[in-house]
């Protein structure tokens, strides 16, 4: 069976250092909002509003959205029990100057 070569890129993509950086640190977060029991558009909010307003977590965001596309996003914001759609996500990264 061939290994499409785009596969093989998305997975290296989806392991880079810098990637599993900022899901380490977005995995706790996420758990403390898992157990906050708040609805799915409160977590959205709440995610949303803390790329606004973390200029370096925003750029981290921007730079796997760049190196790996909606599916690094995935990455960094899969969790068990929260799910917010990666189009969300790459919509909020690309705000202009953090805005809503």
């Amino acid at each position: 069976r061939e290994v499409d070569s785009s596969q093989i890129r998305t997975s290296k993509k989806s392991s880079s250092p810098e990637l599993l950086q900022v899901k380490t640190q977005v995995r706790p977060w996420l758990d403390s909002l898992s157990d906050k029991q708040l609805s799915m558009v409160q977590v959205e909010n709440t995610v949303h509003r803390a790329i606004n307003n973390d200029p370096k977590l925003r750029k981290q965001l921007k730079r796997a959205l760049e190196a790996g596309g909606q599916e690094a996003l995935k990455t960094v914001f899969a969790h068990p029990l929260i799910r917010i759609p990666s189009a969300a996500i790459k919509a909020w990264v690309e705000e202009e100057d953090g805005n809503s």
